[in-house]
């Protein structure tokens, strides 16, 4: 599966009570998923993005289609998976057929 490049600055800032508009792209072909057989039923490509303490600790999980974004997580969405939480790491995973990459890309977010 690809790796994927999140785009923004070293620790990008969004403002508290405003949805957070993300954008990634493949970085990989190398890394790309082969199904093992061609039985299998076709597979389906996403992106997992999830939302992490700066410590790795998972939060939520948002699941979108197709291999790059833009995609925006609502306020609401944020609020419920960070809480009081200033400071979180996003992290990009390509998806296939439920198989999820072990390379991710990630960027840390500070809300203002």
């Amino acid at each position: 599966m690809a790796h994927h490049r999140l785009f923004g600055r070293w620790c990008p800032t969004c403002t508290t009570g405003q949805n957070l508009v993300v954008q990634w792209d493949p970085t990989s072909d190398t890394r790309s998923f082969t199904p093992p057989t061609e039985t299998l039923a076709p597979s389906t490509h996403h992106t997992l993005l999830v939302i992490t303490t700066t410590g790795g600790v998972e939060l939520a999980q948002i699941t979108v289609t197709g291999a790059s974004g833009p995609a925006t997580i609502a306020n609401a969405d944020l609020v419920a998976a960070l809480g009081s939480q200033i400071t979180f790491s996003l992290r990009a995973y390509s998806q296939s057929s439920g198989f999820r990459s072990l390379d991710y890309g990630e960027i840390t977010v500070r809300k203002t």
